[in-house]
């Protein structure tokens, strides 16, 4: 696995076990989590609600 960097500062990142939503330990792979609130967080698909209604839980 690779890495993108880290969060900037006001960000929040969370690693979850995509079975069971809870965190993963350090160094583990997981399912890459922010808040939908995160002002960097993309808004939609373009057109497509149905791909981003796959991915956005909240």
């Amino acid at each position: 696995a690779g890495s993108a960097g880290f969060p900037q500062p006001g960000h929040h990142v969370k690693l979850l076990n995509p079975e069971t939503l809870q965190e993963v330990p350090t160094g583990e792979e997981g399912m890459i989590c922010v808040p939908l609130d995160d002002p960097g967080l993309f808004l939609h698909y373009w057109n497509l609600d149905e791909e981003t209604a796959k991915y956005k839980h909240g």
